[in-house]
């Protein structure tokens, strides 16, 4: 069984130290929310700028505060955003790196009454599931009980050269001196304020990059991580793997992989993706009957996978192959409570699962999915890795042509559905399914998209 990584994470740090980035690469490997904390300020900022208030004005901005509702969510359209993040429901993400938000933000944060709110906020959003959170107060004021902190440093002198050199890759104007003095600059006044100075916490880890590459900060963040890790919770069911399948899949996989190889010209694209260890779900498009065996036996190792019980009954090859594996049998059309308890207890053991949400297969492009995979990622709370597959539906085709077909699996982000409350999971189904099956089309070619284009 698979120990449980903490959460939440605290990353603290000064300015230009990277935060932003190995965090958002950790949160990639791992499957956890990715929060910058100051994304809230800033959406205070833009609503106050939105409504003409007066940002000297300390008591109207700290009252806007207190009735605005922020959620922050994983990203929910692919346009590059870290986050989506609402503002009484309404969708303001792009509003928030403006020019004039810049220009705004830290008089917003300034505000010892608006830091106490949002220091609130922040606070629920750890509570409401996995996550790495950003800022300078981090482990020191807003989660000083967060079971792993994490202090990212690095000299002024690196922290500007970095700078100077993003803005030379942007064409932008920079001038390395001046940016090494707003640095040290910035450093004076975050670690001399009143309310929350930037300081490390006395039980964070101390990770000094001024001499490592972006990779090696989140290898020592990932061994951090690992090294804080608690034992995983027994589950009262567990899942085993009968032995005659284990030995199936010892022989089976490894000769079916050779077999794609040889038929066809497969190409696997963001492994870096796949996270480091279980539990996850994995979800995918259904072109053919050729895809599911090409992601079981084209992914990193072994997952458990949920497949139509009508292709097991047929007595050929690819039925054998199905039964040979121990793919988990899903009825068409019906709700099986028995298939919904075993998915559980798979992820509950800290495996990957693999499931295609349309349940049928759909070669003109993505179909309507089935709610099932969404029932499982809500109730289990783990992340979702969107893997795209196309050229199976080719493969012999093509041979007969005596060419063959070149088939490419892309695996996306993972990343996680919010974390509702079980009385508001059913509403939610229909919602959280078209987020699945958006995800999933946003690797695929725009032709094969489908309903979700």
């Amino acid at each position: 069984m698979t120990p449980r990584l903490p959460t939440p994470v605290a990353i603290d740090g000064p300015a230009s130290s990277g935060k932003s980035t190995v965090a958002l690469e950790l949160c990639a490997r791992i499957g956890y929310l990715f929060f910058d904390t100051g994304i809230l300020y800033r959406a205070v900022a833009a609503v106050a700028l939105q409504r003409g208030l007066a940002l000297a004005d300390e008591p109207a901005i700290t009252t806007l505060t207190g009735k605005l509702v922020i959620s922050v969510q994983p990203p929910t359209v692919n346009d590059g955003r870290t986050n989506t993040v609402l503002v009484d429901g309404a969708d303001v993400t792009l509003q928030l790196r403006t020019a004039q938000v810049d220009a705004s933000v830290s008089v917003v944060a300034a505000y010892a009454q608006v830091r106490r709110i949002l220091t609130e906020q922040m606070r629920t959003v750890a509570r409401g599931g996995p996550v790495v959170m950003v800022g300078r107060d981090i482990g020191t004021v807003v989660l000083p009980d967060a079971p792993l902190k994490i202090y990212l440093d690095a000299s002024a002198e690196e922290r500007a050269r970095r700078r100077h050199a993003e803005n030379l890759a942007r064409a932008a104007p920079s001038d390395l001196a001046q940016i090494l003095a707003g640095i040290r600059e910035r450093d004076r006044r975050d670690r001399e304020r009143k309310i929350a100075p930037l300081q490390a916490a006395r039980d964070a880890h101390v990770v000094d990059s001024t001499n490592l590459t972006r990779a090696e900060v989140v290898a020592a963040m990932e061994r951090l991580l690992q090294a804080a890790a608690s034992p995983p919770a027994l589950s009262p069911a567990q899942y085993s793997i009968p032995k005659k399948a284990q030995i199936f899949r010892a022989i089976a996989v490894p000769a079916v992989r050779i077999m794609y190889h040889i038929l066809s010209r497969p190409q696997v694209h963001g492994l870096e993706n796949v996270p480091a260890q279980g539990p996850y779900l994995i979800t995918a498009n259904h072109l053919s009957y050729y895809d599911p065996p090409c992601l079981l036996v084209m992914w990193p190792y072994l997952v458990e996978a949920i497949g139509a019980s009508d292709m097991m009954t047929d007595g050929r090859f690819m039925s054998r192959m199905i039964n040979g594996y121990s793919t988990l049998p899903a009825h068409r059309e019906t709700v099986d409570a028995q298939l919904l308890r075993t998915a559980l207890n798979v992820l509950k053991c800290g495996r990957a699962l693999y499931i295609a949400p349309e349940g049928a297969r759909n070669p003109a492009g993505l179909g309507v999915a089935k709610p099932g995979a969404a029932y499982i990622a809500l109730k289990a709370n783990v992340p979702i890795v969107p893997v795209a597959i196309t050229g199976t539906d080719r493969i012999f085709p093509e041979l007969r042509k005596g060419r063959r077909q070149k088939v490419e699996m892309v695996i996306g982000a993972p990343y996680r559905l919010p974390n509702l409350p079980p009385a508001q999971r059913r509403h939610a189904l229909a919602e959280c399914t078209q987020l699945i099956m958006q995800r999933i089309a946003a690797l695929l070619p725009p032709g094969l998209r489908g309903v979700y284009a």
